[in-house]
């Protein structure tokens, strides 16, 4: 007997015409001294920096296009606590942010002020910019009000901008906007914007930021936005593209038109991949959702109503491909379904003509 559905995430998707969607090239794997890569400016198309995050020394590494480090450069006075994101001014200073606040309870966030990059050694010395939310007052907070993390900073001419990284249970779905002056102290982050970015956590949250051509990216495990800042952060110009990849991305840069990646290598990834935007005027329109899942006794099952071909891949929440399956039929069970236990999954549905659908499961 079918049971009530656990999971109808949207009444509506999003269908594009072709040449919307992308999908990642991927340039190289990254070594395994950068196994964490959670940061990423592109200096040109065979020069990179990246650093891990928490756990390792102070350091940014250069590399270039094949992957292999071509410099590693020592930050002597601070810790790697929790580095999440990395970002370059039109000077040529580097910014790290040392925020990262999973548990949201530290109480010593901050970002990192380094000397213009042409003057770098193989030690440097970092300033530092030290961070309170106004609006914490609890450490941790009540899950319903877990907003107080950060995984994104970009440049934007003499200010940082900085998009939380959204904790909450249940799941709001909004990322928050603060803006800082790049050469201040301390401050105490007041948001000033908020973009809704989707129901699923681990699909929806915020990763990394980055600045091109008058537009702010951000980043998710499965997409990127984009958004015009030409007269201001203008939430309502957002524009959401799918990257038809699941993995855990944590940073971005663009650089020339070309959209660089990383990702960790849990999962089995941690690559360098570039992606080119969308060059294509096509205009989105809006049509029934073709699929949504349900449980069946004793296993998943994708109800597929256009009885159109249709794939599937399960991924952990860290993005290790754990099952797939392709069908045409109007009921697909999901197999593999035994190796679902008290663990959250991410199901990826693909079909022709559909921007992919994602869908959390677990063991009911």
């Amino acid at each position: 007997m079918r049971l009530k559905l656990f999971l109808s995430l949207f009444l509506f998707c999003l269908v594009s015409f072709k040449g919307y969607s992308q999908d990642l090239v991927t340039i190289c794997a990254l070594p395994d001294e950068v196994s964490e890569s959670s940061g990423l400016v592109v200096l040109n198309e065979n020069n990179f920096l990246t650093h891990n995050d928490g756990g390792d020394a102070p350091k940014i590494y250069f590399l270039d296009s094949t992957g292999a480090i071509t410099k590693e450069v020592y930050v002597e006075n601070v810790l790697n606590t929790d580095w999440e994101d990395i970002t370059i001014n039109q000077t040529g200073h580097v910014f790290v942010g040392d925020f990262g606040n999973n548990n949201q309870q530290r109480k010593d966030l901050k970002i990192l002020r380094l000397p213009p990059i042409s003057n770098w050694n193989d030690t440097i010395s970092a300033e530092t910019i030290t961070l309170t939310y106004a609006n914490q007052k609890e450490f941790p907070p009540s899950s319903e009000r877990r907003f107080f993390d950060c995984e994104a900073i970009a440049s934007f001419s003499d200010s940082l901008l900085l998009i939380s990284k959204n904790w909450s249970n249940p799941y709001t779905g909004f990322a928050y906007f603060y803006k800082i002056s790049s050469s201040i102290d301390s401050a105490s982050l007041v948001p000033f914007d908020s973009l809704y970015t989707g129901t699923i956590k681990e699909i929806s949250w915020v990763t990394s930021a980055t600045i091109s051509d008058s537009f702010l990216y951000l980043l998710s495990s499965a997409h990127y936005w984009k958004i015009s800042i030409v007269k201001g952060l203008d939430v309502s110009s957002s524009k959401k593209f799918p990257l038809n990849h699941f993995s855990q991305k944590e940073a971005i840069d663009v650089h020339n038109g070309t959209i660089f990646i990383t990702d960790e290598s849990t999962g089995g990834f941690g690559n360098l991949y570039k992606v080119r935007e969308p060059v294509s005027n096509s205009q989105t329109i809006i049509r029934e959702q073709p699929v949504y899942i349900y449980k069946d006794l004793d296993k998943w099952v994708i109800r597929n109503k256009k009885e159109e071909s249709i794939s599937y891949k399960l991924y952990s929440v860290s993005g290790k491909l754990v099952g797939e399956g392709a069908g045409s039929k109007n009921f697909i069970p999901i197999e593999n379904s035994t190796i679902l236990n008290d663990a959250i999954y991410v199901l990826e549905v693909t079909q022709e003509g559909v921007l992919p659908q994602y869908f959390k499961i677990s063991k009911l």
